[in-house]
């Protein structure tokens, strides 16, 4: 992530309009290890000449193994698992097991699959937090649309059997809760995708992510080729 305690676009404007003109944009990488005997997370701060492209992001991953190479992490948080959590999870593991419950549920009891509590704990930057569903709607047909400055001519792709579910994330220790949410199918070859997920990190910002499918075939029924992003 940006190596950045902004609090306000304006802020992050500023910073960005910096760190052009020094030519290094600097970034944190998190590298955090959860185990059934508890957590650690390292904190390495680093820079490169490029901003960061998650759709062409080489450059940032050889930034961070120099860094890595060079020494001791900046900083480290270690959290031993005193029952925080059941399994040794991290936060994308624990909405995969979530989304792939749902699923099974839906295909195998589907009078009763929004009824059923859905809820699991991991563990990120050695911290424990609860991850639940607070609110599910099934949409029969759901259309995702194309990426902005498509050049294929397509205006995006409808989906069939798609649930829409709000989550939310709370720390363990302070409760302090955060929401996103995520739509995915739920039956077929699409089955536990995540199509579209819209999330507000901060106040000031709206982050939706749509799935962009990817014209190849080859590496499964649904390759993906990455997702697009928007904020006002």
């Amino acid at each position: 992530m940006r190596h950045s305690k902004e609090e306000s676009i304006t802020q992050v404007r500023s910073s960005d309009s910096r760190e052009k003109g020094d030519s290094l944009f600097w970034y944190d990488g998190i590298e955090s290890t959860v185990t059934p005997q508890g957590t650690r997370s390292e904190i390495r701060i680093f820079s490169q000449k490029e901003d960061f492209d998650f759709q062409q992001s080489e450059s940032a991953w050889d930034a961070y193994s120099q860094r890595r190479q060079t020494g001791p992490p900046d900083r480290l948080r270690q959290l031993e698992n005193t029952q925080l959590y059941e399994r040794p999870l991290g936060f994308l593991t624990a909405v995969q097991e979530l989304i792939r419950e749902i699923s099974r549920r839906f295909q195998l009891a589907p009078q009763s699959w929004m009824q059923t509590r859905y809820q699991i704990s991991y563990a990120y930057h050695a911290k424990a937090y609860s991850l639940q569903v607070k609110r599910l709607r099934y949409e029969p047909r759901f259309f995702v649309p194309a990426q902005q400055g498509n050049s294929s001519g397509s205006s995006g792709r409808e989906f069939s059997d798609v649930v829409e579910a709000e989550f939310r994330v709370a720390e363990k220790s302070s409760g302090r809760p955060h929401d996103f949410t995520l739509w995915f199918s739920v039956k077929g070859p699409d089955a536990a995708v995540p199509l579209r997920i819209v999330d507000n990190p901060r106040w000031w910002l709206q982050v939706e992510l749509n799935l962009i499918p990817s014209t190849k075939t080859e590496g499964g029924p649904f390759p993906m080729s990455g997702l697009n992003g928007r904020n006002p």
